[in-house]
């Protein structure tokens, strides 16, 4: 009777294993260019960047961070860490589990500046409306005295004024940035990657302490000579002549950016990619250019 004891209990033992094993088997693939970090948030610490297709080992544990994303424990290239759920995605094994026994290292942001107060603008005097002539003269020669014996057939062509070519901003002092471009509104939003936003109706720049991110909704600017309102395939041609390597995504065409001396990452000679959406008429209707990595 004691051995039957025993070997139930055994077999219990190795079903429970099994069953620990078959929960922690899995594959979690990223889904979109993203960190592996030390802990489950966006506070933890960076450890390294992983492209869009890396097939990770899942570890059996998920965890929920304070804006109610998950991470995956996973394991790459044999170092241990956490990815998001929204850029990666989950086969092959349950992810109910929100325990984590492992200690974890918190990373604390820095603190953001508090900019100074934008000045208002002292506002524009209203010219006073010049006299109408006065038309109650008894004959057409008093009326037409001063009138030119001819009139230009055509007003001059008014100046299209050149797009703002933002490439230039990139990676740049984000205050300096935004002063230069004339951008009043400000907020910052710690749950992002790029908390520090300036803007205005159409542009919109943001980063930390340098300009990681742009996003161009209208007209007025232009990333490396291409605008909004532009042609696709013009588009296209002028991020080719500018030497980036093009990448088609489903919404129009991705072109990475070769990494720079001072780039925030690397990877595989990248250090951030410039996204083109076009509209139903094949023209471009927004332009993004962000670190490679988010």
């Amino acid at each position: 009777m004691k051995r039957l004891i025993c070997a139930f209990l055994a077999v219990a033992m190795m079903a429970s294993l099994l069953g620990a094993a078959l929960a922690a088997s899995g594959t979690v693939r990223t889904t979109g260019n993203v960190w592996l970090r030390t802990g489950p948030g966006l506070g933890y610490r960076k450890i390294t960047a992983l492209s869009k297709g890396t097939k990770l080992t899942y570890l059996g544990k998920t965890s929920v961070d304070d804006r109610g994303v998950k991470w995956y424990r996973v394991r790459h290239d044999g170092t241990k860490g956490w990815v998001s759920s929204r850029y990666s995605k989950l086969s092959g094994a349950s992810s109910e589990s929100y325990v984590d026994d492992e200690p974890e290292v918190t990373h604390t942001p820095k603190p953001t500046a508090t900019p100074e107060p934008t000045p208002t603008p002292t506002p524009i005097p209203t010219p006073e409306a010049s006299p109408l002539p006065d038309l109650s003269a008894s004959s057409e020669e008093d009326i037409f005295a001063n009138v030119p014996a001819s009139l230009p057939t055509a007003m001059p062509a008014e100046t299209v004024p050149e797009a703002v070519e933002l490439s230039s901003w990139y990676l740049k002092n984000l205050e300096e940035a935004a002063a230069a471009l004339e951008l009043g509104t400000y907020q910052v939003d710690n749950t992002s990657e790029t908390p520090v936003m300036y803007s205005n109706e159409v542009l919109l720049i943001s980063g930390r302490d340098v300009v990681e991110h742009f996003r161009v909704t209208g007209e007025g600017y232009a990333i490396f000579g291409v605008t909004v309102g532009m042609d696709m395939e013009s588009a296209a041609a002028a991020m080719t002549a500018a030497g980036l390597a093009r990448t088609d995504n489903i919404l129009g065409a991705s072109f990475r950016h070769y990494a720079a001396p001072d780039a925030p990452v690397n990877v595989m000679g990248f250090d951030s990619f410039i996204n083109i959406v076009a509209d139903a008429d094949g023209k471009v209707s927004e332009l993004s250019w962000s670190v490679y990595t988010v």
